[in-house]
């Protein structure tokens, strides 16, 4: 190993240390800005904050009343041709690191799909994870199918899908209570249509869906910069070591 002179050795160090610290406060930032969140999305959704403009009642209705609850499943593996083909179609491990989901690991055939539990889902369905892997969500950017792992929801006219999204990603607790399972937890359908649900008018849906949305935004702005602060460390390492 070549060791360099003391006085380079302390500024590799220092250098390395400032990172370090940056990388912490990043960190903090990212933490504080994910509290926010939390605290803004129970304010918003029991309504001790409102939009001034919006004073009408909230109608208390069942999730299943305003989207329709659609399962998944899964082709015969055996099968070969009802792999591989032009369909998305997730299980739970893809979901709940992205907001919006376009790609999945596997894909399967217009065939496979003919001959399993799965559905064709549209554009813009939140898809729900209720097996084993419970409440995790995300929006399909494209249409899909998922595995039966999943209860996804495709909204009607009265509700915003984005609304909803957020509103399931309070619901976690409520979901994990109401699961139950020996090999591993699954949430019945039934306890998703029935999932009591507090909605505002389509504006005022919108407008809670574009705030945090705005934030979600920029909590991806702050985590893409920590995950640069890495890289960069993890590089000047590299060429420091070698």
């Amino acid at each position: 190993m070549t060791i360099p002179s003391l006085s380079e050795q302390r500024k590799i160090a220092a250098l390395l240390s400032l990172i370090d610290e940056r990388i912490e406060v990043q960190n903090a930032i990212i933490k504080e800005r994910e509290a926010q969140k939390a605290a803004l999305l129970r304010r918003l959704f029991d309504r001790t904050l409102r939009f001034p403009e919006f004073t009408d009642e909230w109608k208390k209705v069942k999730l299943g009343e305003v989207a329709e609850i659609i399962g998944g499943g899964t082709p015969s593996t055996t099968t070969t041709n009802y792999w591989d083909g032009e369909i998305v179609w997730f299980n739970p491990s893809e979901i709940g690191k992205k907001k919006y989901v376009s790609n999945s690991n596997r894909t399967i055939s217009f065939q496979g799909l003919s001959n399993s539990g799965a559905r064709l889902l549209p554009k813009g369905t939140v898809l729900l994870t209720t097996r084993a892997t419970i409440g995790e969500i995300a929006i399909a950017n494209v249409e899909c199918t998922t595995n039966q792992g999943f209860q996804s929801v495709v909204t009607g006219h009265e509700a915003n899908n984005e609304y909803v999204y957020y509103f399931l990603s309070t619901q976690k607790v409520y979901l994990l209570r109401h699961s139950s399972g020996s090999t591993f937890l699954e949430t019945p359908s039934s306890v998703i249509r029935n999932l009591p649900l507090r909605l505002p008018s389509l504006p005022e849906q919108k407008k809670i869906a574009a705030l945090l949305s705005a934030i979600d935004e920029r909590l991806d702005v702050e985590r893409a910069y920590a995950e640069q602060l890495k890289l960069q460390k993890a590089y000047l390492l590299r060429q420091m070591f070698i």
